[in-house]
């Protein structure tokens, strides 16, 4: 590994049992990664979301994963156990899921929940306390002592969210995961949750795996992209680069945004080709 690399995937796979037998969902998924933002987009059911939490092992029930490289800062997470894994989660990579109204727990009140999450380095419940109203702080919440009083009922989608990137980040991890985490949000509200996530980037020196259905997105905000179609990346570039994708899938997806400046009648419809999900994508 690499002084730069975080993260390294090789061959990675999820299957399901269906009536048909088994259905890969993630097929031969690779790339490596370092302290940077990478962007992965695609439609629904593209295989996002189920190949970052593969690296976090946490799939749906009935899932089966393999990977023939599955590294985390030197570490092989394929070989850790359960319990193991569990210090991983959380200490060093973070989750920042798409709603936190559902991720959040509802009987508790933020700050409690974020402190636990500051305790997980072993800090006293003194210091965590404080610590906790400092992380609501970093995420742009100025009253802070209010927030943390709060229940998650009690707050807007943009402060649950904001909220939630506080706890995330509270046992410093070296990588974020963020799983459509603005997809929620207006579009003011949407632009300062990037903020605060860019500023924590940059000032932390985290990596960062962002999810999204949005390219244009992704391309102003990510340093490369992954583009995945049917389980498997059809193409890899520089965000600047991705209004220019030779993939006909990212060309369309592309050309199927509607655009404020030039309306056009009828938006373009993406035509498949069934060669999109042949195997052979080259290796990272």
């Amino acid at each position: 590994m690499s002084a730069a690399e975080l993260l390294r995937i090789e061959d990675l796979r999820v299957s399901f049992a269906g009536d048909a037998g088994r259905s890969e969902a993630v097929r031969g998924v690779g790339f490596a990664m370092g302290r940077e933002k990478l962007g992965i987009v695609g439609e629904s059911g593209s295989g996002k979301s189920l190949t970052a939490r593969s690296v976090l092992r946490l799939l749906p029930p009935g899932a089966v994963m393999s990977a023939r490289t599955l590294t985390f800062d030197g570490t092989d997470l394929m070989a850790l156990s359960a319990r193991a894994m569990r210090r991983v989660r959380g200490q060093r990579i973070g989750l920042i899921p798409q709603d936190p109204k559902f991720a959040l727990n509802p009987v508790m009140t933020i700050g409690r929940q974020i402190a636990e999450a500051v305790r997980l380095i072993g800090t006293s419940r003194a210091v965590a306390k404080e610590r906790t109203l400092d992380l609501l702080r970093d995420v742009g919440i100025e009253d802070a002592r209010r927030v943390a009083r709060a229940y998650p009922h009690e707050l807007s989608g943009g402060m649950a969210q904001r909220a939630m990137i506080a706890m995330m980040i509270a046992p410093d991890p070296a990588l974020l995961i963020a799983d459509e985490p603005t997809s929620a949000l207006d579009v003011s509200v949407r632009r300062q949750v990037l903020d605060i996530l860019d500023g924590l980037i940059e000032d932390r020196g985290m990596g960062l795996v962002f999810i999204s259905h949005d390219l244009g997105l992704v391309g102003a905000f990510c340093d490369r992209v992954l583009v995945m179609y049917s389980g498997r990346i059809v193409e890899r570039c520089e965000a600047r680069a991705l209004a220019h994708a030779r993939h006909p899938y990212t060309q369309g997806l592309l050309a199927a945004r509607p655009r404020l400046k030039v309306p056009v009648a009828v938006l373009p419809v993406l035509e498949r080709d069934p060669a999109w999900t042949d195997d052979g994508e080259p290796a990272p």
